[in-house]
């Protein structure tokens, strides 16, 4: 027990593993809250579910092992090699991401009317087809790029230099910087490449999310239910009622397509008439899920004393605001720690040297709180910015996720993507919080030779990245103020309209 103890520090390892059993639980809450009514039952959908669950936990997980490693540079836990652990989770991510959530979700979109044969075939072909691609990809690219170029500093000093009371004070020693070269091993060059490409989306949508999580909440509170006029009651209820005509109408619409489907002649014809009714039907379903919610608002509104619960909106007021600090603090210190440099080094240590002061006053436990509020608060923006993102643009526009609305191949999509970007989010927390990781293995890993491989190193030793996000945080809050602000507008006027009346 002793050995243990002073390897890992047995607290911290309970904490990890508790807060672990805690994930899962919250993973099939979230399974159960976004699945659709159809894909709900326990026997309905097994295995893409417990696929979802898998990779809902290796995207949240993650993140908990970075207080491991702090915990273990700190100790004497030499023997324990957790940078083979490292490589390993990450391997098993990257697992996730290439073989089984394809798989799944070929599996799961193959043809209704196949055999379970002929879709395990379907599903076979599709995927070895993207593992030929991308190992073709991974070997061509490993040859060219998988050396590293850290740079170090060189200091001469001239062995006359040494005097009986020290250094001579005319022949000090002289330094210069130069670069040791590091082939390194496939496994972290994978490793690599997955978090470059997991920026490109994490930047994004952290930089919305940053945005959009704190607002979002406040915005519930605003747009409340309330008590309303009779008269103003019976508009929006005949407006959603003109409404659901429209969608109705698209529906039937779409069903005559669909009918026509089968007497199309040419297979990339068929497919490609397919293709375009399956979107038909998800963009009906976003907009159904909208008036549906409007529905309920409607319903909550005509029987307010009954359904109505303030308390619940002046909690996600609360949180919101709390959201919105949480959010200024990431941003405060991505500028002044990540991006301000003072002779190359960050103008100021911001949130690291609150960490750092809690380590050092024996109050480890409550650093690695800390550290996971502000890690898993930033995953919780990446998430709303995933959601919010893919169902207003074009990225994931064919896989929304919406509460009660969302079918297992949307959801294997967006886990894969949170999978994708949790790597790269992993990779953030560690550049960010460098001064509390310093001495880990995921220094070592994401500090040291992914920031100095071949072509990568462009990328973050140039803070592109980190760019983008900030961009993205402003063209959001942009867009949340015009919004709002049309919004408003578009109130005033109707209620200018019925006093007019």
């Amino acid at each position: 027990l002793n050995s243990v103890a002073k390897m890992i520090d047995v607290f911290l390892l309970i904490v990890v593993i508790l807060l672990a059993i805690i994930l899962v639980g919250v993973n099939i809450y979230l399974l159960i809250y976004y699945s659709h009514p159809d894909d709900q039952g326990f026997g309905e959908s097994v295995y893409p579910k417990i696929i979802v669950v898998l990779g809902l936990t290796l995207a949240f997980a993650q993140i908990l092992i970075l207080p491991l490693d702090v915990s273990n540079a700190r100790g004497d836990g030499a023997d324990f090699r957790i940078d083979i652990f490292w490589q390993v989770v990450l391997i098993i991510v990257a697992c996730y991401i290439v073989f089984i959530a394809p798989f799944s979700l070929f599996l799961y979109e193959a043809d209704d009317e196949d055999s379970c044969g002929a879709k395990l075939c379907h599903a076979i072909k599709m995927e070895f087809f993207v593992i030929v691609i991308l190992v073709i990809l991974f070997l061509a690219t490993y040859f060219f790029f998988n050396e590293a170029k850290i740079p170090l500093d060189e200091i001469t000093i001239a062995a006359n230099s040494f005097e009986t009371a020290g250094y001579a004070t005319n022949n000090m020693p002289s330094g210069s910087e130069t670069h040791m070269k590091l082939d390194v091993s496939f496994a972290i060059y994978i490793i690599a490449v997955f978090s470059w490409i997991g920026w490109w989306f994490f930047s994004i949508y952290a930089g919305v999310g940053l945005i959009a999580l704190p607002l979002d909440l406040v915005l519930e509170y605003i747009r409340r239910p309330k008590r309303m006029r009779e008269s103003e009651f019976v508009a929006e209820r005949q407006k959603l009622a003109n409404e659901l005509s429209k969608l109705k109408r698209e529906g039937d619409q779409i069903k005559e397509e669909e009918a026509q489907i089968g007497g199309t002649e040419g297979w990339w014809a068929k497919r490609s008439k397919k293709s375009s009714v399956n979107s038909k039907v998800r963009k009906l379903e976003i907009s159904v899920s909208q008036a549906n919610k409007q529905f309920e608002k409607l319903k909550v509104q005509a029987d307010y004393n009954r359904l109505a619960h303030p308390i619940l909106y002046v909690l996600k007021l609360v949180l919101g605001i709390v959201c919105a600090i949480i959010s200024l603090f990431w941003v405060l210190h991505i500028i002044i720690f990540m991006l301000a440099k003072r002779n190359g080094l960050p103008s100021h240590p911001f949130l690291n040297k609150f960490l750092v002061w809690l380590e050092e006053r024996n109050t480890g436990f409550i650093g690695v709180t800390v550290y996971g509020l502000f890690a898993y608060f930033l995953l919780w923006a990446c998430m709303k910015g995933n959601i919010t993102f893919g169902l207003r643009f074009f990225c994931v526009t064919f896989y929304p996720m919406l509460p009660n609305e969302t079918f297992m191949n949307s959801f294997i999509v967006n886990v894969l993507m949170f999978n994708v970007w949790s790597i790269a989010l992993l990779h953030f927390c560690t550049l960010a919080f460098s001064d509390y990781a310093r001495y880990t293995d995921a220094n070592m890993i994401f500090g040291v030779q992914l920031m100095h491989m071949n072509f990568f190193k462009y990328f973050w030793e140039n803070n592109v990245f980190l760019y983008i996000m900030l961009v993205c945080l402003v063209v959001t809050g942009i867009y949340f103020v015009c919004s709002s602000r049309g919004k408003v507008d578009k109130a005033k006027a109707r209620l200018e309209s019925e006093n007019r009346v």
